[in-house]
């Protein structure tokens, strides 16, 4: 389902699945702020930043049910399926 956000440029008339790269830097002081915080609450700054996203998105108007993927690759015990 798509989300009715504002966005910078119309989407496409066909999905691409193309993704985009944006590089950015934290200044060391927020860094430690951030993972202070993270540290507090018993996430990972990882984790800590994608609430971040979800908090913005539901913000912007995307609801209180975000649905956010990471890709990742070799997460193949299944002990680990619980994991976050």
């Amino acid at each position: 389902q798509e989300l009715a956000l504002p966005t910078d440029r119309p989407r496409p008339a066909q999905p691409t699945h193309a993704g985009g790269l944006v590089r950015f830097e934290l200044p060391a002081g927020l860094h430690g702020r951030l993972a202070s915080l993270a540290r507090d609450h018993g996430a990972t700054v990882f984790m800590a930043l994608q609430a971040t996203v979800a908090t913005l998105l539901t913000r912007l108007g995307a609801g209180t049910d975000i649905p956010l993927g990471t890709p990742t690759a070799g997460r193949t015990d299944q002990a680990l399926d619980d994991l976050v």
